[in-house]
């Protein structure tokens, strides 16, 4: 296969990827493990590095990656700590396929952003369709969180759904300027399925994320002299959502335990995840303390973290092995000092990037990983890295959203 067909096939499978990552991380290891071999058997090393060399998001992220691989040098248990490189591959791999040259085949990024957004439709169609099958079939009421989200935990596809909203909020502005007015309005309907769907997954961080990010929309449409409609429809959008879901006693139940476990004290709210939370937070920044500057070791992260829970009387998380549910807090326990350095340097150069190249979309994906991460431990699990490392390399590039 020659060189031309081989980036032809690379650009079908990044755009493979893209639509998949609502669905099931497990195949999307096999994909990726394709691309990657597709992308050494072009060769060029030598351009691709220097490429690399001038990208600091690229080399921030993989350096976090393999900082986590020279983390295992003081972990003892190598079977955890391999098995967490292995979760983190991602982060080495997509800069490396998607920052080291021009996209590959006949792609750009509006369509691997377009393509994502219609993964996470199709992701909620399937959803919606089967809670309804449950609903006229057996009288069961799959229309909340875990029950609702067949493929991925509820906060993670939350998280998929408001990053998506953005990019139909994009595509709609272009849309607009276009006088394109159907596709205005099928955009619009598209930004309420989305919505309705973080409303049903019910995560909180999800609920606030999009709260931010339609503010947000709203007051740059306001700032257009064209925009004050579109502006004034956001706001009323934004207003339906923290009524249904904050208000409402229909929809709102775990915004209300959120509520409860705040006024009470932590210990007594094992029951909630909002009090598992809590308890988490406190132990894992005990154990940050503790194995303070250097962390404990890729690989002994979680059982430290077990341990740290039963000494505090945690055994409800304990037993059910909970992470820190803070990226920042998790990445200070593992590796301490320098890979919390080396994560903010992923996330600054990428704010720095974006502001410099006035990149609203990666900005919006910063704020959608920044918000999410201070309430999860989202590089932990394959569909969190996954989403992560993939739009994180897709966007920090310098090619407009119309390339």
């Amino acid at each position: 296969m020659n060189t031309t067909k081989i980036k032809l096939v690379r650009g079908y499978l990044i755009l493979l990827i893209a639509f998949l990552i609502p669905f099931n991380p497990k195949l999307l290891s096999v994909i990726i493990g394709i691309s990657l071999v597709l992308w050494i058997a072009e060769r060029d090393f030598s351009s691709r590095f220097k490429n690399l060399q001038k990208n600091y998001g690229a080399l921030f992220l993989m350096a976090f990656f393999l900082y986590h691989v020279v983390g295992l040098l003081w972990s003892s248990n190598m079977d955890y700590g391999g098995f967490d490189v292995q979760v983190k591959l991602s982060m080495l791999v997509f800069p490396l396929m998607l920052l080291s040259e021009p996209l590959p085949g006949n792609i750009s990024l509006k369509k691997i952003v377009t393509i994502f957004t219609a993964g996470c439709l199709a992701a909620f169609i399937i959803c919606f369709g089967r809670s309804l099958w449950y609903w006229f079939s057996e009288g069961h009421n799959y229309f909340f969180y875990k029950d609702f989200s067949r493929f991925v935990h509820p906060g993670y596809f939350s998280m998929f759904l408001c990053f998506a909203v953005v990019v139909l909020l994009q595509l709609i502005t272009d849309a607009n300027k276009n006088n394109e007015i159907t596709a205005v309005c099928f955009g619009a309907f598209l930004v309420f399925l989305m919505v309705t769907g973080v409303v049903l997954l019910a995560s909180k961080a999800g609920i606030v994320t999009l709260i931010v990010l339609l503010i947000g929309a709203s007051l740059l449409a306001f700032k257009w002299s064209s925009g004050k409609f579109t502006g004034i429809c956001l706001l009323l959008l934004t207003g339906a959502l923290v009524y249904f879901g904050i208000f409402s006693p229909d929809t709102a139940g775990r915004m209300s335990e959120l509520r409860e476990t705040l006024s009470d004290n932590p210990n007594d709210t094992i029951v909630h995840t909002s009090g598992m939370r809590l308890q988490a937070w406190k132990s894992s920044l005990e154990l940050a303390g503790r194995e303070f500057p250097f962390g404990t070791g890729t690989g002994d992260v979680k059982d430290e973290l077990v341990n740290t829970y039963r000494q505090n009387g945690y055994d409800v998380i304990a037993k059910l092995r909970l992470n820190a549910h803070n990226q920042f807090i998790q990445t200070t326990a593992a590796l301490g000092v320098p890979g919390l350095i080396l994560l903010t340097g992923v996330m600054v150069s990428a704010l720095i990037f974006a502001f410099r190249n006035r990149n609203l979309l990666l900005m919006a994906f910063l704020v959608v990983i920044g918000l999410n991460a201070m309430v999860e431990s989202i590089l932990e699990v394959s569909a969190g890295v996954i989403f992560f490392s993939f739009l994180y390399a897709a966007l920090y590039r310098k090619d407009s959203f119309q390339g």
